[in-house]
């Protein structure tokens, strides 16, 4: 067993890479509100905080899945006007765009193996229902 975090704060939701070298957390170090940082999985201190408190409206921030090509993790945003929503986060920019960002609550996104389709829940009907759409567009 290896502790990967030492930080005063709460970071959970770890997000392994598809290398298996890197993993994606959220971070509660910035007056409790959660950001995303990527850290080595194995040896070194080096941290990269990805999507930073101050770059989004967004309440609190939680890393999800991370695609199979490496380029891109998925998070849940909570918004001030809308509730839970999708976003990405190019892994090498730090760019995060808001995915699906509606009045209804979208959670639990999962990419296909091929990263060409989205699967998410939604309660857009009323009740929390299973949707795909493409992804990225």
């Amino acid at each position: 067993m290896t502790r990967l975090t030492y930080a005063a704060a709460s970071e959970r939701f770890p997000v392994w890479s598809p290398d298996g070298q890197q993993v994606a957390m959220s971070s509660q170090r910035v007056g409790g509100l959660s950001e995303i940082l990527v850290k080595p999985a194995f040896g070194g201190d080096t941290e990269r905080v990805i999507v930073k408190r101050s770059d989004t409206d967004r309440l609190t921030n939680f890393a999800i899945d991370w695609s199979a090509d490496g380029k891109t993790i998925l998070f849940l945003g909570q918004g001030r006007q809308t509730n839970w929503d999708i976003a990405a986060v190019d892994v090498a920019t730090g760019v995060a765009t808001s995915f699906l960002q509606t009045q209804f609550v979208e959670v639990d996104p999962q990419l296909s193996a091929d990263g060409r389709w989205l699967a998410y829940s939604s309660d857009e009907s009323g009740r929390f229902e299973t949707y795909l759409r493409p992804f990225p567009a």
